[in-house]
C-alpha cells in the first residue's frame, strides 16, 4: 500500500465480463484516525488479477468513504462504502459504478427507525 494506507476490507470476485478470471479486491483508506474523532483522507479499491499464483494490480479506484464489506453479486462487485451499498463492474482503467443504494436509517436500542 502507498502513503499511510491501511487495508480495511478484502474479498474475491469473478466479473461476468472478464472471461472467468479470478480477482482479489482490497479496500484501503489513507490517513485513518480513530481518536479523537474518526477521520480519513480518502478510500481506494484495489483490484488484483490472479495470474500464475501471483497478484497483478489491474487498477485502483478512488472512493469517497471507507470501504467495508465486499461481495460478488451476479457477476459484479458489491461493496459497502460508508452507509451506502455500491454495485461496480470491471472497467478498462477503473471500476465502473453501476448503481448505489443510500441507506438512511438509525439503529437505536434494538429498533430500526426510518
Amino acid at each position: 500500500m502507498e502513503n499511510s494506507e491501511a487495508a480495511v476490507s478484502c474479498g474475491t470476485c469473478l466479473f461476468a465480463n472478464q472471461a472467468g478470471e479470478h480477482f482479489v479486491i482490497v479496500g484501503t483508506v489513507s490517513e485513518l484516525k480513530f481518536e479523537p474523532n474518526r477521520s480519513f483522507k480518502t478510500g481506494w479499491i484495489y483490484v488484483y488479477r490472479i495470474r500464475d499464483n501471483a497478484l497483478e494490480l489491474a487498477h485502483k479506484t478512488e472512493i469517497n468513504n471507507i470501504p467495508g464489506a465486499i461481495a460478488q453479486f451476479e457477476g459484479k462487485l458489491l461493496i459497502g462504502i460508508g452507509p451506502n451499498l455500491v454495485l461496480y463492474d470491471f472497467g478498462q482503467k477503473k471500476l465502473i459504478r453501476k448503481c448505489e443504494f443510500k441507506v438512511h436509517f438509525f439503529f437505536i436500542f434494538g429498533h430500526v427507525l426510518t
